[in-house]
């Protein structure tokens, strides 16, 4: 089995083992271009422990340790061992000084008796560590300029996971100068992977726009089984559920006190006729409530939906709302007024245009505070 080798510190005490997911492993040559032979039967004993290379050892000279048991032609490198300094991450990192100093954790004690130790990191990319330990070591060159949502997204994973938010501050803030015009406008799959990125590098602006992308176009709870391991905190999807639900329930609200003022004995059509005058008024309060309740019906507000809301967004709502179609007696071309007629349904319209309006702008996202 081919194992690469990368140094970050020639003088480094400490080997990182990390495997490569299988969609990433890829022919991987030595530095003459030739391509390594390995062999892909042979057991790897440094997978699942922590080993301690003798003092002096020369392990880190090679680009590829390589079994001399292989049966095979030819094989990607799965494994790269990163031979780094423990001193910087423990610097950059209090999970890694908790783990490596001396009386703590099994590695700190191997690290502190002397040698280079092999430190297996199974459940870490590779390709996303190597970035994070080029920012620890100062090898700021070796930093890409730019990034992409699923790198960034990959960093915010290990971020968490090591505490390392100071290091990699300044070249977030840089990243993201390239990356604005990336944020999404719209629910699609990068939104968690979002929200995650700048919840873990607490960036205010676009945490605030992209939770309020979640509120306004969810239709149901956030994070499913595959999102798992992204690092945003389950109280902050629950806080966009809540609001999702309750902007819903209140523009759900608004038709319901439309219902409420119109099924009372009382006529409201405030209009006045020159003869038949209260069946005129009577007709008209008829007519918007018959009309709101066909065109409910058809753009699927009534029946009301009902709490939890399922498959139901504010911004679907909200433009239902505004597609409901009512009428009145009093509505042109049923009467002619002149310069006073009243308003479409007697301003019933607008008053539901309004609280959709209104149930749109109460999306505003969530902002930094004691409970985020």
């Amino acid at each position: 089995m081919v194992v690469r080798i990368l140094t970050f510190d020639p003088d480094g005490d400490l080997y990182l083992r990390l495997t490569y997911p299988l969609e990433k492993i890829s022919p991987f040559k030595t530095e003459d271009g030739a391509k390594a032979d390995t062999g892909g039967n042979a057991s790897d004993s440094w997978t699942n422990a922590v080993v301690l290379l003798p003092p002096g050892s020369a392990y880190g000279s090679t680009v590829a340790v390589e079994d001399t048991h292989s049966d095979s032609a030819e094989e990607a490198p799965k494994k790269v061992d990163m031979l780094v300094s423990s001193k910087h991450l423990m610097l950059a990192s209090p999970v890694f000084k908790a783990m490596f100093r001396r009386g703590g954790f099994l590695e700190g004690n191997k690290l502190q008796s002397g040698g280079v130790v092999v430190i297996p990191f199974p459940d870490d990319d590779p390709d996303i560590f190597k970035i994070l330990l080029n920012i620890v070591h100062g090898r700021v060159r070796q930093v890409p300029e730019k990034v992409g949502i699923d790198d960034l997204t990959g960093l915010a994973i290990l971020v968490d996971k090591y505490q390392m938010h100071e290091v990699v501050e300044f070249h977030v803030r840089m990243w993201m100068l390239a990356l604005q015009k990336s944020l999404p406008t719209k629910l699609d799959s990068t939104l968690l992977a979002w929200i995650s990125v700048c919840y873990v590098f607490r960036l205010s602006a676009e945490y605030r726009q992209v939770t309020r992308l979640a509120e306004l176009e969810s239709c149901g709870p956030l994070g499913v089984e595959e999102e798992q391991d992204l690092p945003i905190p389950a109280h902050v999807l629950d806080r966009i559920e809540r609001h999702r639900q309750a902007i819903i329930a209140s523009l759900l609200g608004t038709i319901i006190g439309i219902m409420g003022a119109y099924n009372k004995a009382s006529v409201i059509c405030p209009s006045i006729y020159n003869d038949n005058l209260e069946s005129r008024n009577y007709a008209c309060d008829s007519m918007i409530v018959g009309s709101m309740l066909k065109s409910a019906s058809s753009q699927g507000l009534w029946p009301l939906p009902l709490a939890p809301y399922p498959g139901r967004s504010i911004k679907q709502t909200a433009e239902e709302t505004r597609k409901l179609k009512l009428v009145a007696m009093c509505d042109a071309p049923f009467n002619y007024w002149g310069q006073s007629s009243p308003l479409p349904a007697h301003g019933v319209i607008k008053y539901l245009h309004d609280a959709a309006s209104r149930a749109e702008k109460e999306c505003e996202g969530l902002a930094f505070d004691g409970a985020t």
